[in-house]
């Protein structure tokens, strides 16, 4: 999550807020999308994505929980017993 606060006069803060409300709408809300727009009138729109980027932790990145590291370790030992580890118990020849 990131949380921006702007520090500003009232009409500008209102005017950077609904900057970041078209980029975000635009961008669907998703952060992978976001993008600031060309030209010289969308110079405030590209310095907030690059804030929210500059902030954001890629998926790949973001530390797992621990059911998450849990269940990542329960899987591994499951698929070993499904390529036939070990026995369950000795094998003893008849005689």
């Amino acid at each position: 999550m990131v949380i921006l606060t702007f520090r500003a006069p009232r009409p500008k803060a209102k005017a950077k807020r609904s900057v970041l409300r078209q980029v975000l709408s635009d961008a669907n809300y998703e952060t992978e999308k976001l993008i600031g727009g060309n030209g010289p009138e969308n110079e405030e729109a590209r310095k907030i994505v690059r804030l929210i980027k500059g902030a954001t932790i890629g998926a790949e990145k973001y530390p797992l929980s621990k059911t998450s590291l849990h269940r990542d370790r329960d899987a591994g030992i499951d698929r070993w017993d499904d390529e036939g580890g070990a026995p369950k118990g000795p094998i003893r020849p008849d005689r």
